[in-house]
Formats: C-alpha cells, sequence, structure tokens
C-alpha cells in the first residue's frame, strides 16, 4: 500500500493516488480499538481499550509460559490463543474471537490441579517487572472466571463483527488475509 504509491506516482503522473480501502479500515478499527477515543462511554474512556488491554494480558501470560501453555494444551489441544499481531488485519477483534472461543478451556486450565502447582511454586514478588507472582496468577484466574469480564468479550466481538467482515471484503484474497 505505502510504498506502491511512489511506483505508481513516477510511471503514471496523471493518475490520482488513493489509499488502499482494507488498510485504512484496519487502521480505523485499531483507533476504535483504543489507540484514539473515536469510540467513548459516558465517563469518556474508551470502553473497548480496557477489555483488549486484559485480553491480551490473558494471553501474554498464558502463551509465554511453558508450564501454562501444557496445561492450556491439555485443555485445547486443537486450537490455540492467537497474540495480536502488527502485521495482521483486526488484530484485536481475531484475539478476542479465539479467547471467547477458547473460554471453557481456558477456566479449566485455571481450576486444573496443575494449575494449584504452578501457582504455589510462584514467588511471592517477582524479581522483575512483569515476571508472574502468586499475586498475579491469582488475579490472572479471577479474570478468566469471571461471567461478567466474558460478556464485556462477547459484546465487543459483537460490536466489530459486522465492521471486520466490511474489512474483508475490503481486503479480498490478499496474502495477508486470515478469514
Amino acid at each position: 500500500c505505502v510504498g506502491g504509491e511512489e511506483i505508481v506516482m513516477k510511471k503514471y503522473p496523471n493518475v490520482t493516488w488513493s489509499w488502499c480501502a482494507a488498510h485504512v479500515f484496519n487502521l480505523l478499527l485499531e483507533d476504535m480499538c483504543g489507540h484514539k477515543k473515536i469510540v467513548v462511554d459516558e465517563s469518556g474512556l474508551n470502553p473497548f481499550k480496557v477489555i483488549f488491554k486484559r485480553l491480551r494480558w490473558i494471553v501474554k501470560a498464558v502463551s509465554s509460559s511453558q508450564k501454562l501453555s501444557a496445561i492450556f494444551v491439555r485443555k485445547s489441544a486443537y486450537k490455540k490463543l492467537l497474540n495480536p499481531n502488527a502485521t495482521r488485519f483486526a488484530t484485536n477483534f481475531l484475539m478476542a474471537q479465539r479467547a471467547l472461543e477458547l473460554r471453557r478451556p481456558l477456566q479449566e486450565m485455571v481450576i486444573d490441579d496443575k494449575w494449584q502447582s504452578y501457582r504455589e511454586r510462584l514467588p511471592v514478588r517477582g524479581k522483575t517487572v512483569g515476571h508472574m507472582t502468586r499475586a498475579k496468577a491469582e488475579e490472572l484466574k479471577q479474570w478468566i472466571q469471571q461471567d461478567a469480564f466474558w460478556a464485556q468479550v462477547k459484546s465487543t466481538v459483537n460490536f466489530f463483527i459486522l465492521l471486520v467482515k466490511m474489512l474483508c471484503e475490503f481486503d479480498g484474497d490478499s496474502p495477508q488475509s486470515v478469514w
């Protein structure tokens, strides 16, 4: 998209340049997901930003720990959580949609005996920022088990689904498509 403008304009100076609709629409989706205050609630905050931030934390915690990943894979052998990816369109939506799909395996993971063993072996205090501690593991478990959180995730997915379908139409069959 971006690099193509210069090439086209040199070869065809009379052509009017316009941005790729799929790229522009994806940028709008990213902004709506929390990067900008396009969507705001009564308090002036973007309601999606908190949801996506929490989901990224859950996905990162499970994906970056070999022990948690091993427990999770026993509960969901066929599907993995999706990490947000800067090169993929609608990345936050896809992460939320997959997490919602894998809600039950996530919830089964945090009540498994191996989870309890994992949590008990964690340090009370982290050695560095971002290290998993018992308190963070307990917070992770609470968020995963919280019905209200999953209701918000479902509402978020429902809000974005038609917009993402429009993006699919704009994007067509490009190699970047994950539809």
